[in-house]
This record gives C-alpha cells, sequence and structure tokens, in this order.
C-alpha cells in the first residue's frame, strides 16, 4: 500500500541521492549554495488545472486520486534539518523580504544574502513527484543568487536498479 509514510520514505531516498550526485559537480551545480528555502516555489508559476495536467503528461499518472495525493503531498512539502544538514534554510517569510529587498534598489539582494550568509545565494528543490509505480519521478531545483543570476531544470528521473537516474531535463532556464 503506498502511502504517506512510503512516499516520505522515497522521497527521502530521492533528495539523498539527488543531493549526492549534485555535490559532485562542485561550483557548476544548481545545489552548490549554503541556504536553501523551506518550500519551493514551483507552483506559483504555473495555475493548478495546468500543474496537474503538467505532471499527469510528464509522469504519465492515469489515477486522478494518486495525482491528487502527490499534488497534495507536493503542497506541503518542506524542506527540513534531516534533508539537508549541512545548509542553512530560508523560511518562506525570509524568502518574502528577499524578493522585496531588491524592489527599490537593485544591488539590496547583496546585503540580504550576506545577512542570511548565504554568500553563495540560495537554492530550492520541489518535492519529486512521482507516478503509481514510484519508478519515475519530477522534480524542479534551481539556485537563486539575485535577479539576474542563477537557474534551474525540471528533471526526470527514473528508478534502476535502486538508483534513481536522470532520464530527460524537461526545462531549464537562467536567470
Amino acid at each position: 500500500m503506498k502511502n504517506e509514510s512510503y512516499d516520505k520514505k522515497i522521497t527521502v531516498e530521492f533528495i539523498n541521492q539527488l543531493l549526492q550526485k549534485e555535490s559532485l559537480l562542485g561550483d557548476k551545480s544548481f545545489l552548490d549554495t549554503d541556504c536553501i528555502i523551506e518550500q519551493s516555489v514551483w507552483k506559483s508559476k504555473l495555475i493548478e488545472d495546468k500543474f496537474k495536467l503538467y505532471i499527469q503528461e510528464n509522469l504519465k499518472i492515469e489515477n486522478i486520486n494518486f495525482l491528487n495525493f502527490q499534488i497534495d503531498l507536493f503542497n506541503k512539502f518542506k524542506i527540513t534539518q534531516e534533508l539537508v544538514p549541512k545548509k542553512n534554510i530560508i523560511e518562506n517569510r525570509e524568502y518574502i523580504e528577499f524578493n522585496e529587498s531588491f524592489k527599490d534598489n537593485e544591488f539590496a539582494y547583496l546585503d540580504w544574502l550576506e545577512k542570511k550568509n548565504c554568500k553563495k545565494g540560495f537554492s530550492s528543490i520541489s518535492k519529486p513527484l512521482f507516478n503509481e509505480n514510484y519508478d519515475l519521478a519530477m522534480v524542479r531545483f534551481e539556485k537563486i543568487c539575485g535577479p539576474l543570476c542563477g537557474g534551474g531544470v525540471i528533471v526526470l528521473y527514473e528508478l534502476k536498479s535502486k538508483k534513481w537516474m536522470q532520464k530527460v531535463v524537461i526545462d531549464n532556464w537562467i536567470k
């Protein structure tokens, strides 16, 4: 039976593998930062119906109840110190502060990053969304370091021999 505790176990395994692989890339990784935001901002860029369709199509989810289950877990998901023990976690309210910091002064974000001890900016990792068999996962991760700095990817992973392997980059961007 696939339930919340099973999903959490697979999510933790997935994120641990992702962080381990990304650490090998050093400063070329979108996750090479001292800080990470508590909750991914991915969904805010797509309206709910389009977001669901996007997930359903990319993960080939047939069961609408399972899709809703995944979306519900996605919406509740927050990065914890358990997942990223070596990173400072930026809470949602602090992320809003960051966005406000450069509205009047395009370089004020640098002071904000220094004050938060995030000299390289910060990362964001969404909860991986899984298909019904838990052998496909889609995740969005990015690096945010200012108005003209950073980038990210949306990647589809496939589970092969107990290892999550990148299958395809669905989208990528540079800020």
